[in-house]
């Protein structure tokens, strides 16, 4: 049974729920709740600041095409930790590394196709797909 206990915000003492246990530290008032959410939020924001500012500065940059054709998609920042670049150049140049690889990965895919059309080429036997998985001639299991 949860306990009774003073809400974290307004300071009214509330009964808990019980299938919070000791976790529930606001009361159910809707007033209550959006301040709580407010102060987590706030308290998220301040531990990943770096974070929030790349999300911010990346919704000024110019939006990423989307590809027409869908292909396999080449992440080049994938080799790196983006925690050390981050460290080494900081927020706003790793994040402009990483909206430039997204360009640069878009043009590539865009590129593609197009030299791929036709008939019985060579690279259409490269690119045909392999079998799924090969078996063996046979009896099967007994």
């Amino acid at each position: 049974m949860a306990s009774r206990r003073p809400c974290a915000v307004c300071r009214k003492w509330f009964q808990g729920d019980p299938r919070a246990g000791g976790r529930q530290k606001v009361c159910g008032s809707r007033a209550c709740l959006a301040e709580a959410n407010r102060r987590a939020c706030r308290r998220w924001r301040k531990a990943n600041a770096e974070k929030v500012e790349a999300y911010l500065f990346r919704r000024r940059l110019p939006a990423t095409p989307s590809p027409a054709v869908e292909v396999e998609v080449v992440q080049p920042m994938a080799h790196f930790d983006m925690d050390v670049v981050r460290q080494g150049v900081g927020v706003k140049t790793a994040v402009l590394l990483e909206e430039f690889a997204k360009v640069l990965s878009s043009r590539l895919r865009h590129g593609v196709p197009s030299k791929m059309k036709g008939k019985g080429t060579e690279i259409e036997k490269v690119l045909a797909p392999a079998p799924r998985h090969e078996t063996a001639s046979g009896p099967g299991p007994p």
